[in-house]
């Protein structure tokens, strides 16, 4: 079983964070992160569901029971159900032509249960480890159309004639031509990092708010 300690370190580094940026996101001692990198002690049950948002990662890894007490409180206030896809074998139309809600609807594989405050979002099935250690294969991420996305968020992007793909977005300001660039960085080496710009469009389809881990 993996340690909480190189859980919380792991993520540091996905994130491409600091102990001391953690500390003082968490408003705690930088002592009190290192003792959790080092295996002396983990976050209590509050301070870890603060870690694991922070840190984009389940709290379950950290704190089970806490992990099974949102479960619960989850599964009774859903009463809507969103699109779930297989990101891995799902190709939109992309640019003018891509009507999302339509392309949704039609490439669901199924209809995921979440509360009202999610009911405009879609999710997506992850098939693959591109994004391991912050998702992993069987992982159902939930993502939100609406919003835009900052530094260092998950979003789901969709490029002319391929599948989908969950990866990390930083930002790059105006490429030549004046359009907007950015990079879709990944936490596994084995997946290399990818540019939208004017050469190489794609459509951000939304941001990650939210996510569910599979256990089995």
């Amino acid at each position: 079983m993996v340690s909480i300690a190189k859980i919380i370190s792991d993520a540091l580094d996905a994130q491409k964070m600091s102990h001391e940026d953690l500390a003082r996101r968490l408003k705690v001692s930088r002592q009190a992160v290192s003792a959790w990198i080092n295996g002396k002690n983990g976050p209590k049950r509050a301070r870890a569901v603060a870690v694991a948002k922070i840190l984009k990662i389940d709290v379950g890894l950290l704190d089970p029971f806490a992990q099974a007490a949102k479960i619960i409180d989850t599964v009774t206030s859903e009463s809507h159900k969103i699109p779930l896809l297989r990101i891995e074998k799902t190709i939109l139309k992309t640019g003018a032509a891509l009507d999302l809600q339509s392309s949704l609807r039609a490439y669901a594989v199924d209809m995921l249960a979440v509360p009202e405050s999610l009911k405009e979002c879609f999710a997506v099935s992850i098939g693959d480890n591109s994004m391991k250690p912050l998702y992993q294969e069987g992982d159902i991420c939930i993502v939100d159309p609406s919003i835009g996305p900052n530094e260092n968020d998950a979003v789901v992007v969709s490029f002319p004639g391929k599948a989908l793909v969950l990866r990390t977005y930083v930002p790059r300001g105006a490429d030549s031509s004046g359009a907007t660039a950015y990079d879709l960085q990944t936490p596994n080496a084995d997946y290399k990092t990818l540019t939208v710009n004017s050469s190489h469009p794609a459509d951000l389809l939304g941001v990650v708010v939210e996510y569910r881990r599979k256990l089995r």
